[in-house]
């Protein structure tokens, strides 16, 4: 059996070693938490909202610039027609217009992904309350994806 100097020594280094823990656990919740705070590679998500590049951009601005630009194009495409185009010119005018076309088309179904997109990143989720969050998941339920 211990004496009494010596199991209160073994007891005096729980608590202390308690102790530590304690702070260490307290300085760990105050950490930003992966998946909370910051997701992967240290990033916080901004799906739909800029591109990771070296310099950040507005992707949903970009695209609606580019739509901008579309309707700059098909004006000017317009102009060159009523200039009487050779029939060579008006293949190209004809295939210009396509793609002109085919760009409109493209770029309206990226915003549209974006906004939608959008409506679910973590940041969306994270700004719920509870009962809202719970009310979501019942009335959303996840699309299945073992298919």
């Amino acid at each position: 059996m211990l004496g009494r100097s010596r199991a209160a020594e073994l007891l005096r280094r729980r608590f202390t070693a308690l102790r530590e823990v304690q702070a260490l656990a307290a300085w760990l919740n105050q950490q930003p938490q992966l998946g909370c705070d910051v997701f992967a590679r240290g990033q916080p998500e901004q799906l739909g909202l800029s591109a990771e590049t070296e310099h950040q951009a507005d992707v949903v601005a970009v695209h609606i610039e580019q739509l901008e630009f579309v309707e700059i194009y098909a004006q000017q495409i317009s102009r060159w027609r009523t200039e009487r185009p050779s029939a060579g010119q008006i293949r190209e005018l004809n295939r210009m217009g396509e793609q002109n076309q085919q760009l409109r088309a493209v770029t309206e179904e990226v915003l549209t992904l974006i906004r939608e997109l959008q409506k679910g990143t973590i940041d969306r989720i994270m700004e719920m309350s509870d009962i809202e969050l719970g009310l979501h998941a019942l009335l959303n339920p996840a699309p299945d994806t073992t298919r």
